[in-house]
């Protein structure tokens, strides 16, 4: 059976999630790194999605498109003709296409506001610059920087964005988070106070091996929404009581049910630390390789112990290659027959003691 190539080219592309997915905690110590992107962004991070030199990675997007996508489309030349668009001129001065690109959020320092959890968050996008001075002057759409050192993104005679300098990078945000973007700025950050120093080694090889590269801290997120779920779920909880003070008896307590995912609410949000996911585009397949880190002592830690022992590599050859999906994974026994206890305990909780 003859298959087309964008179909042959999406079940690579699924066999290589799958074939790639590692999900473990690891204990080696932070490694130092040199890279100015991290440095920049404080260990406090909440996201970020970033690009690995922008050329590079839009010429492989390229390759793996092809057969797929229109042949009309070119995601280099719009991505680039998008960012010359925004910033004037015939194309990017001062800009680092080689370099990185990001989108961030960072909950800044400062006085909670219990009306509105995200009253301190701050997202930013970050474009390196070879010459941040000749970024400003080079660019017709980039205004003069004003006394906090802030200048105007203005296209077609509306203010679309402010942007100012940090590091060897131009930090852009809208104009109305002028307030934290001078908080962001002014925050002293530096090699111990950024986010590589939270990565370990592993991780920073995954992003330093992924030409796209996404980050969420689950810790930090969790201040924000918690709170939110957790009520919202509690709502529920006394609404279906109702259903229960009418005294009629069912196989399951539904006051249970809610507990249940309280619980399982409770076991990810406070058990994970932090995610990572490495993009990697080819003409033959598009990678992805997730990264989760459990908070130490947590049930989390449990379930995703590494296995002491197997390789992946010597089941490869036992798959069929003309299969549509091919899945392979190594699981811990020890972390595997805790998670299976626990998922009884909680779905036996369900139960109401009629129906035992």
């Amino acid at each position: 059976m003859n298959y087309s190539k964008s179909f042959r080219k999406c079940v690579i592309t699924v066999m290589a999630v799958l074939m790639t997915f590692s999900c473990t905690w690891a204990t080696d110590a932070p490694k130092k790194t040199r890279d100015r992107a991290l440095q920049i962004l404080p260990v406090e991070t909440l996201f970020c999605a970033r690009v690995n030199n922008l050329d590079d990675t839009c010429t492989a997007l390229n390759e793996y498109l092809k057969g797929v996508a229109p042949e009309s489309l070119d995601v280099k030349d719009k991505v680039l003709s998008r960012l010359t668009m925004r910033l004037g001129g015939k194309r990017p001065r001062g800009v680092n296409t080689k370099g990185t690109f990001a989108i961030f959020g960072v909950n800044l320092p400062g006085k909670e506001n219990a009306a509105n959890p995200f009253a301190n968050l701050f997202i930013g996008g970050l474009v390196q610059v070879r010459n941040y001075e000749k970024f400003v002057s080079g660019n017709p759409n980039v205004g003069r920087a004003d006394d906090d050192g802030i200048s105007k993104l203005t296209v077609d005679g509306k203010e679309e964005a402010i942007v100012t300098r940090k590091g060897r990078f131009a930090v852009m945000c809208p104009p109305r988070s002028r307030d934290k973007l001078i908080r962001f700025k002014n925050m002293r950050i530096g090699r111990k106070r950024g986010l590589g120093a939270l990565l370990d080694k592993s991780e920073q090889e995954l992003l330093r091996a992924s030409p796209i590269w996404l980050y969420g801290n689950v810790q930090q997120g969790s201040k924000l929404v918690a709170p939110m779920i957790f009520a919202k779920i509690e709502s529920m909880k006394a609404e279906i009581k109702k259903a229960q003070e009418e005294g009629k008896t069912t196989m399951v307590d539904p006051a249970a049910i809610v507990d249940f995912y309280i619980e399982m609410f409770e076991i990810l949000l406070k058990g994970t630390d932090r995610l990572g996911i490495g993009i990697v585009p080819s003409a033959e397949k598009c990678t992805f390789t997730l990264q989760c880190r459990a908070v130490e002592g947590t049930l989390m830690e449990q379930l995703l112990s590494a296995p002491e022992s197997g390789n992946l590599d010597e089941l490869i050859g036992y798959l069929d290659n003309g299969a549509f999906m091919n899945l392979i994974a190594k699981v811990d026994r020890k972390g595997m027959n805790v998670g299976y206890m626990k998922m009884i305990d909680l779905f036996a909780s369900i139960l109401s003691p009629d129906a035992i």
